[in-house]
């Protein structure tokens, strides 16, 4: 008959004492003294979250205000190289709730440059002393009769 092999270490768990859980006292009183603090820390960050939204805010009229004077510029270039009111022409791509300033001429090139006051938070409420400007030309397409 064969020999049977000993026993040996194997690839089980390490041989050692069972973890043990103790109870601590008074646990539920403290979970009981923390409820609400999620609220309370909220509350606290509050002012900074609506601080952000409204800086995000005006990022967007921004660059809403330069896409608008970047338009207004070359509506108001064209209108002026074929013989219209350019300033006219600006106004009319521009809402009533911007301060426009709009300049045209030039030949043989029409330039114009509209300058544009930045609103703060929303249009119409309040309009900040930094002009936002774009400039844009067209050539010249008056007939000379």
């Amino acid at each position: 008959m064969g020999t049977a092999a000993a026993p040996g270490p194997g690839p089980g768990p390490a041989p050692g004492p069972a973890p043990v859980t103790v109870p601590v006292p008074g646990i539920r009183a403290a979970a009981r003294r923390d409820r609400g603090s999620t609220t309370f820390e909220f509350l606290g960050m509050f002012p900074y979250i609506l601080l952000i939204l409204v800086l995000l805010w005006q990022c967007v009229i921004i660059g809403y205000t330069f896409n608008l004077a970047a338009n207004a510029a070359d509506e108001a270039a064209r209108a002026g190289a074929v013989g219209d009111s350019c300033e006219a022409a600006a106004r009319e791509h521009i809402g009533s709730a911007w301060e426009v300033t709009v300049n045209c001429g030039g030949d043989p090139l029409t330039e114009a440059t509209v300058s544009l006051r930045m609103p703060l938070v929303a249009p119409q409420l309040l309009n900040i002393d930094v002009p936002i400007r774009a400039k844009a030309a067209a050539v010249n397409e008056r007939t000379e009769d």
